[in-house]
């Protein structure tokens, strides 16, 4: 037997390179450039045949994170023996090119260098390493041929080459060497590391991928059954609160309607308060009212006893008259001329006199019924009192008396009388509100307490009115604010509202 041994290197220490390659097998080379792994450390066993030649290529491949001498990640390193037979051993194989790996091409002054899991190409030319190479495929050949027997080269006849299928993947363990060759045979390649699962794994994964999956099958069954039974549950629970379900919407609807009666007899509430604080001030003024009536009923009492004094008077005269006698017996001629005028004279007053009082009577009735109603209807309630003069001896005197009205001790006029027949607003029309606290720079405010002072401006009399308003609580002149916005507020006497103003509160 002739056994032909040669070494290849090549990988990518800057850009791919190779050292011993020769034209035959450059194609073969080049494709593991490129070539994609799904672990770092693997050995190809491919049977190849260039025409009438046959050769069983086994490639030492390194890849992961493999850089070229300037950084760039994505290369490869590998060792490439190639015999014209097929090496029956494959686990020694891999083994011997696992140690000329780690013996000649990795180390400081070799070819690559490995640190923290990267390997660096130190060189960028494997030319610059001929001589340790040329070593490396020396001390291969000796091995082999010192290591081996015959029984291990297997010739290529009858192995099928050039397979296009990608290759089975063995763990190194499990590399049996009848098993290995007769799917070469079939195949023409295999792949072979310690990272592949064995087949003992294997088999450990298929058992547990079973229990996993027999676990699952029993979990969902569980959660299916569960899933019923909460459903279940669930539905009988609501078969069981569905008549409460509807007594709280029902309470609900009557809760809604109870929180709208709240508000509208909050509503009326306040409306009544208002009328309340009303009804007080008009009380107030009713008892006021009570007590300047009774005045009036003295003065018409006053005005009665006077009336029946003018009576009696009215009889006195009558009474003096026809009983009084003017002069004696002894002058029977200018005495009874003059008599005789007198009676005549007394007979004219006795005539008249019934007029007059009745005069008397109706001037006084008329001033009783211009003053008495307007002293109760007037808001400022002006004391009235008529005051007839008691001099009985000059009924003249007495009707220019009792055509007098006396108002708090003053005589009211007839321009005192026009001007109480005058509204409010035509009596004070410039009248208007004043807060003390605000101004342009400084507004009204809402929700800090703040209280503010009212007045009245331009009314140059003392009215007995009151402050009015559903935006401000009112405390004699002091208000506070109920809410932002515009708020209103007026000065009413008694039904009559003399000013009204719109207040801005922030």
């Amino acid at each position: 037997m002739k056994y032909e041994i040669r070494l290849y290197v090549h990988g990518t220490p800057n850009g791919q390179k190779t050292w011993g390659v020769g034209d035959l097998d450059g194609n073969y080379i080049e494709t593991f450039y490129g070539r994609k792994s799904n672990v770092f450390t693997q050995m190809f066993v491919e049977v190849r045949q260039f025409g009438s030649s046959a050769y069983c290529y086994y490639t030492y491949l390194r890849t992961g994170n493999v850089c070229d001498t300037i950084g760039r990640t994505g290369g490869y390193f590998a060792l490439t023996l190639r015999i014209n037979y097929y090496y029956a051993d494959t686990q020694n194989i891999y083994n011997l090119l696992d140690a000329a790996y780690n013996k000649f091409i990795v180390g400081p002054k070799s070819i690559v260098s490995v640190n923290d899991g990267v390997t660096k190409y130190l060189i960028t030319d494997f030319s610059q390493a001929d001589a340790t190479l040329k070593v490396l495929e020396q001390e291969l050949n000796k091995y082999l041929m010192q290591f081996s027997s015959d029984s291990d080269f297997v010739p290529l006849s009858g192995f099928s080459a050039n397979g296009q299928n990608e290759p089975a993947v063995v763990n190194i363990l499990d590399c049996d060497v009848r098993a290995i060759a007769n799917y070469i045979k079939s195949s023409s390649s295999i792949s072979v590391s310690p990272w592949y699962s064995s087949v003992r794994e294997q088999q450990t994964n298929q058992r547990m991928t079973a229990e996993i999956n027999a676990v699952k099958i029993q979990a969902q069954h569980d959660v299916s059954v569960a899933q019923r039974d909460k459903e279940a549950g669930i539905k009988a629970i609501r078969n069981e609160y569905k008549e409460a379900d509807r007594t709280i919407s029902s309470l609900r609807i009557e809760l809604d309607k109870a929180n709208k009666e709240i508000i509208r007899l909050s509503g009326v509430v306040n409306d009544l308060n208002i009328k309340l604080q009303r009804a007080v001030a008009y009380e107030e003024k009713y008892d006021k009212l009570v007590k300047k009536f009774n005045k009036k009923n003295e003065a018409l009492t006053r005005v009665t006893d006077y009336l029946f004094g003018l009576n009696e008077i009215s009889k006195d005269l009558g009474l003096d008259l026809s009983s009084k006698s003017y002069g004696t017996g002894n002058d029977n001629g200018k005495n009874s001329q003059k008599k005789e005028n007198d009676s005549s004279f007394m007979r004219l007053v006795q005539k008249i006199h019934p007029f007059m009082d009745f005069f008397v009577i109706i001037v006084l009735l008329g001033i009783i019924g211009f003053t008495l109603p307007k002293s109760c209807n007037t808001k400022n309630m002006s004391r009235v009192e008529y005051v007839i003069s008691e001099d009985q001896g000059d009924l003249e005197g007495g009707e220019q008396d009792a055509n007098k009205t006396v108002a708090d001790g003053g005589i009211i006029t007839n321009d005192d009388v026009q001007e109480s027949q005058l509204s409010l607003k035509e009596r004070f029309p410039t009248a208007k509100i004043d807060v003390i606290e605000i101004n342009a720079q400084k507004p009204m405010k809402y929700g800090d307490g703040s209280s503010y002072t009212l007045s009245l401006q331009n009314v140059n009399e003392e009215l007995d009115g009151e402050w009015e308003s559903s935006d401000f609580e009112i405390n004699e002149n002091q208000v506070t604010p109920k809410r932002a916005g515009q708020c209103t507020i007026s000065y009413v006497v008694g039904d009559d509202t003399l000013v009204t103003r719109t207040i801005t509160v922030r």
